[in-house]
């Protein structure tokens, strides 16, 4: 059953002739045929142009053939087993066996685990993840609702948490091999320091592929009973993995580590802890030979806290701990030493069981430098925290109007915070508080706040549109909003046309908008953009401008065709007139868009991946930080692909699935698509990859394009990003921007809050600015 994944992805002949004479009918009905290991597919009329036929047949992952021809229906798979468990589910449907139709989608989900456990077995990590990706979860909600009717929600979530195990494995798995390279071409280096931070990153990954694996074995071992679906196959490739990753370490840790004991015991009686009556430990560490590790600072996580000691000539230490933040529910509290990243010694760990006090804190009411604020102003803001008089330290506190979060910080030692907030354009005008609070229920110390009156006056706001005609007929429309001199983001723009409102558009993080409108090409059309300036402190604003027709001759974004001839003569004069100094290079076209607004505003009216934003990738990977920071994990991704695409100098008019198939074919010879002509000078490594020669990777040099594999993962999120029906995980976005910044060569300063749009950790006693 899961001998190769690869077996579930052939066309059967018989079904692609039905399914293309269908098509070839003309009618609009859709076509349904049993599916395959992206589910059943539903194959419609032909897309009126290959523009929306790209994403509509577009997918490359497992079990979903993809055609090269946007005319032809590919979706089928050979079966050659007697049982009906690859039967259209519409049957069972369409006879009301709904018990039969849950069986039916079971039986598809285990075959899937595992399709992706065996590719995970075999190192291939795309196709196990793609294994159970987007086709699987499509499939997945269309089981939630048969579940509901059968009973069975149950087993519909533990095959959800089983999905979610498996990709987390998967995930770890790929970060592991990833790492373990690295750490082997360090060793080989010489480089002995490096060659232990990676191989204590290995430990920690081996302890969540230990984890993750037995979390999928026991989903696997529950659903299976459940079910009556066998899982044993794919149960001990989860196990094997496991083992051979758990023996790898272990070698490693051998080479690598000295493991120690950390003992701790209490001297203070043993009642409950607070923080008026702290909990005082004595403890001791040694190396597992027990050999004291004296005289040395260490650094010890003790709770939800980090507390730094130095120990005794023998080994010994005494701390004070005051619970702060830890829940009032906690019947224990973990030591455990965490050494330094470089140091030849292991952590360890060890519990002490306590009963926790919760207690009241009082928080002063904020004093603030202005009694009324509009948007863009900065307010100096202060305050202090204390319980029973005793001023309370590093208590995470945030600074509020309404439910605005507008900074967090920690109280300094004295308990005081201090600092100044922005006014974003998020809060209405009108009267208002100013709040700081400590917000967490059921902790150690109870959820406090005080506020104080705060006027939010209405600030006037200015908007501007402007509109092209493109040469496929469409509008492109670009425009932004701004106040007090500002561009304001996450913004509704209404579009309208004539009297009707056709779609709407969001400000990106500098205030800019975009989005493309299909109209009739032969008449004058008046085009307005509106900001309502509902639920914000800003005016509203309203800017129109007129399209002309087609060959008018009056749109300013076109050239009419009678100048085209002059307009090239021109060029090559010049170019000639620059000695040869005309580098072919694919670089920016003229006005395919405005900066700051990302993929696409409307998948039904643009499908096509292009490359829209004409800014470096500094700057979109800087935007797609401050997307993730404010909480727009889709756009993030879309900004990160943006950013590598324009990273190689790729022309605009190729799909993201088009250009990813032609970087991969070139990747093989060495050759980057869309790399100048004059990178030939430069050395490459026999993947395909620049480099020095030596085949190491370095982590990334300047002007080193990716290689195919790793494109494929940042093509397959983007597409999730810009056409999935659900929004990318921040974590998953996270990931993504990392390696969008790997391949483009550009540090991690780029993170949320970079651009002060996002929320900062801050110092004690300071609060900053940010949008959360």
């Amino acid at each position: 059953m899961y001998g190769t994944a690869a077996s579930t992805r052939v066309l059967h002949p018989v079904m692609g002739l039905v399914l293309v004479c269908a098509l070839l009918a003309g009618s609009g009905a859709a076509a349904t045929v049993p599916g395959d290991a992206a589910g059943s597919a539903s194959v419609a009329a032909t897309p009126a142009s290959a523009v929306e036929a790209d994403a509509w047949y577009e997918r490359d992952s497992p079990g979903e053939l993809r055609s090269t021809d946007p005319t032809a229906a590919v979706a089928a798979q050979v079966d050659n087993e007697s049982t009906s468990r690859h039967q259209d589910p519409s049957r069972y449907d369409e006879g009301g066996d709904q018990e039969a139709l849950a069986s039916w989608f079971e039986r598809r989900f285990a075959d899937r685990l595992g399709d992706s456990a065996v590719e995970l077995s075999e190192g291939q990590y795309d196709l196990a993840s793609d294994a159970i990706g987007e086709s699987f979860q499509d499939q997945f909600g269309e089981y939630v609702d048969v579940a509901g009717e059968t009973g069975r929600e149950e087993r519909a979530e533990r095959i959800e948490s089983t999905r979610d195990a498996q990709q987390n494995l998967t995930e770890a798995r790929r970060e592991y091999e990833e790492t373990r390279q690295r750490y082997e071409r360090a060793r080989d280096a010489g480089e002995e320091e490096r060659a232990r931070e990676l191989a204590r990153e290995l430990e920690t990954l081996s302890r969540n592929i230990n984890e993750s694996s037995a979390t999928v074995v026991d989903n696997y071992r529950w659903v299976q009973n459940e079910t009556g679906t066998d899982l044993q196959e794919p149960l001990a490739v989860i196990e094997a993995v496991n083992r051979e990753v758990q023996s790898t370490q272990a070698s490693i840790r051998d080479a690598e580590f000295e493991e120690t004991r950390l003992s701790v015991r209490r001297t203070d009686g043993g009642g409950p802890i607070s923080f008026v009556d702290p909990m005082r430990v004595t403890g001791t560490l040694s190396t597992a030979a027990g050999e004291p590790i004296g005289d040395e600072r260490i650094r010890l996580a003790v709770g939800n806290r980090v507390l730094r000691q130095t120990s005794n000539a023998d080994g010994s230490f005494s701390i004070t701990y005051r619970p702060l933040t830890i829940p009032a529910s906690t019947e224990a509290i973990r030591f455990a030493y965490a050494p330094p990243t470089a140091s030849t010694y292991l952590g360890s760990s060890t519990s002490i069981p306590v009963s926790v006090e919760p207690v009241e804190a009082t928080v002063d009411p904020p004093t603030v430098d202005a009694s009324s604020v509009a948007f863009g102003d900065e307010v100096g803001v202060g305050s202090a925290v204390t319980v029973d008089g005793e001023p309370v330290g590093s208590l995470p506190v945030a600074v509020r109007i309404g439910d605005r979060t507008l900074a967090t910080g920690e109280t300094a030692p004295n308990g005081s915070l201090s600092g100044a907030v922005s006014i974003p354009a998020t809060i209405p005008d009108g009267e208002r508080e100013l709040t700081v609070a400590f917000p967490a229920d059921g902790r150690a110390i109870r959820a406090a706040s005080a506020s104080t009156p705060l006027s939010v006056v209405e600030t006037s706001s200015s908007l501007s549109v402007s509109a092209r005609r493109t040469g496929s007929g469409d509008i492109a429309l670009n425009g932004s909003l701004t106040a007090a001199g500002t561009g304001v983001a996450g913004r509704s723009i209404s579009i309208s046309v004539g009297e009707e409102t056709v779609t709407t558009a969001t400000t990106g993080s500098n205030g800019d908008f975009e989005t493309r409108l299909p109209l009739d090409a032969a008449s004058e059309r008046s085009v307005t953009a509106t900001f309502d300036g509902s639920g914000t402190n800003l005016e509203p604003a309203r800017a129109s401008t007129v399209v002309a027709a087609s060959g008018s001759g009056a749109d300013g974004g076109i050239i009419s065709e009678w100048l085209l001839p002059i307009v090239a003569v021109g060029v090559v004069g010049i170019a000639t007139a620059l000695g040869g100094r005309w580098w072919l290079r694919r670089h920016d076209t003229a006005g395919d868009g405005a900066a700051g607004s990302i993929g696409v505003a409307d998948p039904d009216v643009a499908t096509r991946a292009t490359v829209s934003t004409r800014s470096a990738p500094e700057t979109l990977l800087s935007r797609a930080a401050d997307a993730l920071g404010d909480g727009r994990p889709d756009d993030a991704v879309r900004a990160a692909y943006v950013a590598v695409r324009r990273r190689l100098d790729d022309v605009d008019d190729r799909t993201h699935w088009e250009f990813y198939r032609a970087y991969a074919a070139a990747d093989g010879s060495g050759d980057a698509v869309g790399q100048p002509d004059d990178a030939d000078d430069r050395s490459h490594d026999a993947d395909g990859r620049a480099g020095d020669g030596s085949g190491a990777d370095d982590g990334g040099t300047s002007g080193e394009p990716i290689g195919a594999d790793e494109l494929r993962t940042l093509t397959a999120a983007y597409e999730r990003a810009a056409f999935g029906p659900e929004s990318t995980d921040r974590q998953t976005a996270e990931r993504i921007l990392s390696r969008a910044r790997a391949a483009c060569d550009v540090a991690g300063d780029t993170e949320p809050g970079s651009g002060g749009s996002a929320d900062r950790h801050l110092d004690a006693g300071s609060v900053a600015s940010g949008d959360d």
